[in-house]
């Protein structure tokens, strides 16, 4: 069964995060990643990515097809994405949100896919009132007869993160049951509740977190990636990965996090030193 890493990287923020995600993927292996996994990244600058080719057996960079319903390239939802894929690939496929990168190999992940294995992210507690806010909206558009009455739930849910979804061609149905529900939703939490729902149902729901880092709450990371990629450009892929070695988005989050749990007065302090968290003292380096 074919195994693939799925992107889809459209703005210079994306393209720019998925290429430390290869960067990051090929350090894991020395530069000599499984031929048994192909990326396939759907994108409008394959420029940015070919010079990662020749690292890879296989390496893809598909068309999007024209949707049924016309919409701007960069409103593509990461279900749009999935249904494209399967239109043109069997498999297993483990889609990744630009924004993340790989913490350890990704072989027994991508054994268990090829099993029927089911996965997403990481399993968060959310709040009731917030939840049912998000599908509420979804009710209400699926069924026009709906009362505003909602069906009694626990005070906290389980939910996923759909950063990383796996699954295999034998659960593609699951994405197109997902993309009908939750048509026209713009809340990221209804797709990470319909998605858990859904997945949750057809078989045992395992979390990628061991496996893939995601970085979404560190914005900040935008401007080390622009600045890296800016200064480096000129470097070939193997340099480049020695030098984003020490560029680890986990580490700079928790640091900054850190700082940001410290008493009010110690941060004050160290603001007026000049010891404060500062995202460019990482650029500073680069």
């Amino acid at each position: 069964m074919p195994n693939h890493l799925l992107f889809y990287a459209y703005t210079g923020r994306q393209v720019a995060e998925c290429r430390y995600f290869l960067l990051k993927y090929l350090a894991l292996y020395n530069l000599k990643p499984p031929a048994a996994i192909i990326p396939v990244i759907y994108t409008n600058q394959p420029n940015a990515f070919e010079s990662f080719t020749s690292f890879f057996a296989r390496f893809q960079m598909p068309e999007l097809l024209a949707a049924e319903k016309p919409v701007a390239v960069t409103q593509l939802t990461k279900t749009d994405i999935l249904q494209q894929f399967f239109l043109q690939n069997n498999g297993a496929v483990l889609y990744c949100d630009t924004n993340t990168y790989p913490l350890q190999p990704l072989e027994a992940l991508f054994s268990d896919l090829a099993k029927g294995g089911l996965y997403l992210h990481a399993p968060q507690r959310m709040n009731e009132t917030n939840l049912l806010a998000a599908t509420r909206k979804l009710t209400a558009q699926k069924d026009k007869t709906a009362t505003a009455t909602a069906t009694p739930t626990s005070a906290h849910m389980t939910v996923y993160n759909t950063a990383v979804i796996g699954l295999n061609e034998s659960h593609k149905e699951l994405i197109a049951t997902v993309a009908q529900q939750t048509a026209g939703a713009t809340n990221e939490l209804a797709f990470n509740q319909s998605y858990t729902k859904h997945f949750g149902n057809a078989g045992t729901l395992k979390s990628a977190e061991k496996y893939i880092y995601e970085y979404s709450r560190l914005k900040e990371f935008d401007y080390v990636l622009q600045t890296f990629f800016t200064r480096n450009e000129e470097e070939s892929i193997p340099n480049q990965v020695k030098l984003v070695h020490h560029l680890d988005a986990a580490v700079i989050q928790q640091q900054k996090e850190a700082f940001q749990k410290q008493p009010f007065f110690k941060k004050w302090l160290q603001t007026i030193t000049g010891k404060q968290w500062r995202i460019r003292q990482y650029t500073d380096k680069l």
